[in-house]
């Protein structure tokens, strides 16, 4: 067995897991791997070099992959890390040493379960947030309404930042439905911008936690609506759906686009049973992804077919 094999087998034997949550401090220079990321959890500390612990403190809310030469029990190692920007001075992710090739690949596809789902439209605010609206992901179109950037926004609360009051209540009872019935729909909102209040038309949808099957994030996809007035914003439910349009069909190739790499991915980790070496763990992932990928394309054909329907009413 070579160094760089032993590395990641003893770090397998020492956490437990061949795949360690990563941590990062801004205050310090050192990586904190553990099995599941918990406080009393048996941890490995990992020196950085300056050059390595500034290129972390550059991550955003994009889930980003850095591959860093490190020492790992006296042997020099590459470590395939997965992370992202979680809160003001806080970095967190997947590791795993390079050359286990399926660890590797299950954090990959981990990230693509989250990250690959979100499409940063040119012309659209993209944010990403959880059940509590904590922001998860800012993309270039809130940075440039609002004046602020998304290594600023990670961590802090939407409705605190961009919302007036009733605003903010009224968007935490429709996150809370959304999650409790498992469906969200359109919602039409007024946003605090650097120009002032604005209404805009949020296109939500769920995408799912990487360990779980179950939501975990929602993604709000918004435009402003030009010339509404403020007063005039109601929520948009599901039964009525917008009509048919360009924007629409574009938004229908880029969810087509995200199952195909989602699916590429848990045929990637399917692979390993060639030889009978996958993880059952990877393998119950894998059925996740593929499991997602299915509820989101029976959501599309259910969404696609009221809006025809709607479109034949109005025709």
């Amino acid at each position: 067995m070579n160094g760089k094999r032993a590395a990641f087998q003893e770090l397998d034997d020492y956490l437990g897991t061949s795949s360690p949550v990563w941590k990062f401090s801004g205050a310090g220079d050192e990586l904190v791997l553990s099995r599941e990321g918990g406080p009393n959890e048996p941890n490995l500390r990992v020196r950085l070099s300056a050059r390595q612990a500034e290129e972390i403190r550059r991550l955003t809310g994009v889930t980003t992959v850095l591959i860093h030469e490190v020492k790992i029990f006296g042997k020099p190692v590459e470590l395939h890390l997965v992370g992202k920007k979680i809160n003001g001075a806080e970095w967190a992710g997947v590791a795993a040493v390079l050359r286990d090739s399926e660890s590797v690949a299950k954090n990959s596809m981990q990230a693509l379960a989250f990250a690959e789902q979100v499409v940063s439209e040119v012309n659209s605010i993209v944010v990403v947030l959880d059940r509590a609206g904590t922001i998860h992901r800012f993309n270039r179109m809130a940075e440039e309404y609002t004046g602020y950037k998304e290594e600023n926004v990670i961590g802090e609360n939407a409705q605190e930042l961009f919302m007036s009051p009733d605003e903010g209540r009224s968007s935490r009872s429709n996150i809370a439905l959304f999650f409790e019935q498992g469906r969200p729909y359109d919602v039409e909102r007024v946003i605090e911008t650097r120009e002032g209040s604005r209404p805009f038309l949020f296109r939500n949808r769920f995408i799912t936690a990487e360990q779980s099957a179950e939501p975990g994030f929602i993604v709000c996809s918004g435009v402003e609506l030009a010339g509404a007035a403020s007063g005039e914003i109601t929520a948009r439910r599901g039964d009525e759906p917008p009509s048919l349009s360009e924007s629409y069909a574009l938004d229908v190739l880029h969810r087509i686009m995200d199952w195909a790499s989602m699916v590429d991915g848990a045929r990637a980790l399917l692979a390993g049973l060639d030889d009978g070496s996958i993880d059952p763990r990877s393998l119950a992932h894998a059925k996740r992804i593929v499991a997602s990928a299915v509820r989101d394309a029976y959501g599309l054909y259910e969404d696609i077919d009221a809006r025809l329907s709607s479109s034949a009413r109005q025709s």
